[in-house]
């Protein structure tokens, strides 16, 4: 992977007014192994925020200064004078205009620190379980006469300003524009209230429920079975043409291979499932074609039957090229996924036994019986939730943050989960915190042992009177 972006360091000093860490990390693979209560979690929030700009959180948390280095050898220091002043945010010892507010920097040091820092990180948190029910629109989130959050509209605006951006801009139909609101509405919503839940110095949560999930993949197999099918139109009616040149003698092709080579190759090409493809009309429209070509044979021309037959035979290979390169992102998907279950398989496209069954994503039995996401166990779920998010995330070049990979998990299951999320994000940095020995057992070179110092310096206590 490229290092530019990557974390190779964090140090924090008076971490909670307590504590002082400091980490390093590699470009690839990283394994933070602790007990609860350490300080884990606080260390992927302060990364998550820290790479979102959001230096507005840090007011939020208790320390002294904190440190992030890249592999590029850029510093962003972060550092509090005092528990109710401002954060003062610097980059590599160059002091920013921020005043406590993310608004006061300007676009110039945005983008120099972005260019800096890399893009935002994906972050995966340990309660994310409990994010299938922040979904919903604003109207049912906030009760009539409930002041809503501050930061609320603040986190629709930037999230809608990011999927426009990842959009490449310019304007969009209605349609996607309400698409694009709806989402970044999920995004504040579920943020908002893990904040309420879980503290006001919790990162922006980007993480999908199982229904944007299956609704993602939907889209994304009909756009590939769409442009599939405009390619194999084209492939038809570009060897059309040149069957019918060859037939009308304008082309002189020669083809060393045999009648019955070709024959056979061609009939093993049919024979070879597509990837999840409904019906097999085009399958069938190839099947009349080499019956009309084994007839062929019994003429006279031979020249001209194994000339057309070479012509058909590579159209097929052409095809079979073009499927498998519009398909391959979903299959290594689904095979990813699959590397977890027993006696089922997880299917995207219409191959799941019930012919009621109308969705493209789900799972398929032995025994031929189709079921959807609602029947998922919280294992599966979080299986398919996070391999999800490491491959086809809104901020897919960042560091990928994930907090107790091992949550609802067989022990199994546990080994290998870190070998499928990297093949999923195999060109991201990926920093994982756990409490399973489990989850790092095939990775020791690349897991530490998370152990705070008590801070150098005495502190105050952890809590104010207004804490208690």
């Amino acid at each position: 992977m490229s290092n530019s972006g990557g974390i190779s360091s964090v140090l924090v000093e008076g971490l909670h007014d307590q504590l002082d860490v400091e980490l390093s990390f590699n470009p690839g693979l990283n394994i933070i192994y602790g007990k609860n209560g350490r300080g884990k979690t606080t260390i992927l929030h302060l990364i998550a925020n820290a790479l979102e700009l959001d230096f507005a959180r840090f007011s939020c948390l208790r320390f002294k200064k904190i440190a992030l280095k890249t592999f590029d050898n850029n510093t962003l220091e972060i550092s509090r004078l005092d528990s109710h002043g401002a954060p003062i945010v610097s980059l590599n010892g160059n002091a920013t205009s921020f005043n406590g507010s993310n608004a006061s920097l300007s676009e110039t040091e945005i983008s120099t620190m972005r260019q800096a820092l890399g893009d935002r990180a994906t972050y995966l948190p340990a309660f994310r379980s409990v994010l299938e029910r922040a979904k919903g629109d604003s109207s049912a989130y906030y009760r009539a006469g409930e002041r809503r959050d501050a930061d609320f509209d603040e986190l629709i605006e930037s999230e809608m300003a990011l999927l426009f951006s990842n959009l490449g801009g310019g304007i969009r139909t209605h349609l996607e524009q309400r698409q694009i609101r709806d989402e970044a509405l999920a995004t504040a919503q579920k943020t908002i209230q893990c904040r309420q839940w879980f503290g006001q110095f919790v990162p922006i949560i980007r993480y999908p429920s199982v229904i944007e999930v299956e609704e993602t993949l939907t889209d994304e197999w009909r756009q590939a079975h769409l442009n599939v099918t405009r390619r194999e139109q084209k492939l038809f009616e570009e060897t059309f043409v040149k069957v019918f040149r060859a037939t009308s003698g304008l082309d002189v092709l020669t083809d060393k291979e045999k009648s019955e080579d070709l024959l056979a190759s061609i009939s093993d090409l049919l024979k070879e499932e597509d990837f999840n493809l409904p019906g097999n009309e085009s399958s069938m429209m190839y099947e009349k074609l080499l019956d009309a070509a084994r007839q062929g044979t019994k003429k006279e021309n031979e020249s001209i039957n194994n000339s057309i037959l070479g012509l058909y035979k590579k159209a097929l290979e052409d095809r079979k090229a073009e499927r498998e390169l519009s398909f391959r992102r979903m299959r290594e998907f689904s095979d990813s996924v699959n590397a977890f279950l027993d006696n089922k398989t997880f299917v995207i496209g219409p191959r799941l036994g019930n012919p009621r069954f109308r969705s493209t994503v789900g799972f398929k039995t032995p025994n031929g019986h189709g079921y959807g996401m609602a029947a998922l166990s919280s294992g599966e779920r979080q299986i398919l939730t996070m391999l999800f998010s490491a491959s086809r995330s809104k901020v897919s070049s960042g560091v990928f943050l994930v907090d107790e990979p091992e949550l609802s998990l067989h022990i199994d299951w546990q080994r290998i989960i870190l070998r499928e999320l990297k093949k999923q994000s195999s060109d991201r940095q990926i920093i994982a915190c756990t409490h399973s020995p489990e989850v790092g057992a095939d990775y020791l070179t690349e897991t530490q042992d998370f152990e705070p110092k008590i801070a150098r310096e005495p502190q105050g206590d952890l809590f104010d009177e207004e804490d208690l």
